[in-house]
């Protein structure tokens, strides 16, 4: 995982986290804040499933835990306090079971296990504001999520693409109804031109891999396994090994 000029590389198979890079804000978690470590180092985390990195802030999921570190001013680690140099514990999703972290510049989004997503807003502290969870139909949970700098996609089972954050750039593919410019979306909303787009998912939990394809008209039974080749037009022309059968929507199970 890279930040803005630290990275964090996840050993197996003991889960250590060995670091390097810029330290100002402790975002190594070694404990203190000497500006660079030029040489990669272990720090104190080992059992680790999984590590992201936002600007200057750390974040580390050892299943169903999570542990943070780094720069704070805005909330970001969901902490109170300034930057944290040795990771901690956040015990705000006790209860919870997080299975990914995913970083922007200043602030962190986290999937909880029933496919919630809970966002650690950027604002001025003290004291930290709690978590937040985002206002998504609770009937289709998230599969996949991923963040640029001041924004954020998150993927859910039905093949549904919502976004929420910065649209200065139009990184959010989001416009008016009249065709103007949107500068930033404050609530998830469906993005209606990333609904066609199919998207592949992997998951790890502790009973096994469950690997799903979504997207419209993108999974059929028949093709699980199978090589799906496309034309120049993005249209289905051949599946390798198979052959195509009615619609399906529900995961299946992926013999190997």
């Amino acid at each position: 995982a890279c930040g803005d000029s630290h990275t964090l590389a996840l050993t197996s198979p003991d889960g250590v986290v060995i670091c390097c890079g810029a330290n100002r804000s402790g975002q190594l978690g070694l404990g203190h804040c000497e500006p660079q470590v030029w040489d990669p180092s272990a720090n104190s985390m080992t059992g680790v499933d999984s590590v992201a990195a936002g600007s200057f802030h750390s974040f580390f999921v050892k299943i169903p835990e999570i542990f943070a570190c780094g720069r704070n001013e805005l909330g970001q680690l969901g902490l109170n306090g300034g930057p944290i140099v040795t990771p901690t514990r956040l015990d705000a999703f006790d209860g919870e079971t997080i299975v990914r972290v995913v970083c922007g510049a200043t602030q962190t989004w986290v999937l909880t296990d029933d496919g919630s997503v809970w966002h650690m807003i950027g604002k001025e502290w003290p004291p930290a504001p709690p978590p937040q969870k985002l206002a998504l139909p609770p009937d289709d949970e998230v599969i996949a999520a991923s963040a640029g700098g001041h924004h954020a996609l998150f993927v859910t089972a039905s093949g549904r693409v919502w976004g929420l954050g910065s649209n200065t750039a139009g990184q959010l593919g989001i416009v008016s109804s009249d065709g103007s410019s949107v500068s930033a979306v404050a609530q998830p909303t469906i993005i209606e031109a990333f609904q066609r787009l199919a998207h592949c998912s992997v998951r790890l939990s502790a009973h096994g891999v469950a690997l799903a394809k979504f997207g419209r008209g993108c999974l059929r039974r028949g093709d699980i396994g199978k090589v799906i080749l496309r034309d120049a037009s993005g249209r289905r022309s051949k599946v390798k090994g198979g052959r195509l059968r009615e619609e399906s929507w529900y995961p299946h199970l992926l013999r190997l």
